[in-house]
């Protein structure tokens, strides 16, 4: 995903504005754009002039090792990078209790079962989550020889969504015939 729809962007600009984070994780950081969304309106609107003076601990995770190679920023924009499969790692992760955790357009990449068990571990551990998932048959994205991680592994529908959304203190974002996008807060 290179960047969000603007009504994506702006709804999660406002959260990050609203409500400072210390402690964010971003799941998935492909290109790192969520990483620099968050560095520009939670840290650098908040005074940091230099990387020095960033406040917010973001940690970014990243099954493929190649997007960091790829992307040389990476290093630069979060502060630690952890490699491997989120669900692999998932008790270790939730034990560093992450005030926020970004998991846009990443559900999709992984078994339902799993991403069902991520975002519980995630919202059980009392996390702010922000939440995007493409829906729809054309939404299936194969196709990437290198970097079998970026394939989809499931199809998401809207009723999908809602049905693991139940279980949350949940606020849709964006409800749209392409994508959701959900603010959790907490478990019911």
């Amino acid at each position: 995903m290179i960047g969000p729809h603007h009504e994506t962007f702006s709804r999660i600009k406002r959260i990050l504005v609203e409500k400072q984070y210390y402690k964010v994780l971003d799941v998935g950081i492909g290109m790192g754009f969520w990483g620099f969304i968050i560095r520009r309106y939670c840290d650098i609107y908040g005074g940091a002039l230099s990387a020095e003076e960033f406040v917010v601990q973001l940690d970014g995770v990243e099954a493929c090792p190649k997007m960091v190679e790829w992307w040389p920023w990476i290093p630069h924009v979060y502060s630690n990078v952890i490699l491997g499969d989120c669900h692999e790692m998932l008790d270790e992760l939730v034990q560093k209790k992450y005030e926020l955790v970004l998991m846009m357009d990443v559900l999709e990449h992984m078994s339902k079962e799993k991403a069902k068990e991520v975002v519980y571990k995630f919202a059980a551990s009392g996390a702010d989550l922000l939440i995007g998932i493409p829906h729809g048959p054309k939404r299936l994205f194969q196709g990437d020889r290198r970097n079998d991680y970026n394939n989809h592994r499931e199809t998401w529908t809207k009723d999908d969504v809602r049905e693991m959304m139940n279980a949350y203190k949940a606020e849709w974002l964006i409800d749209g015939d392409k994508q959701s996008v959900v603010k959790v807060v907490d478990l019911e």
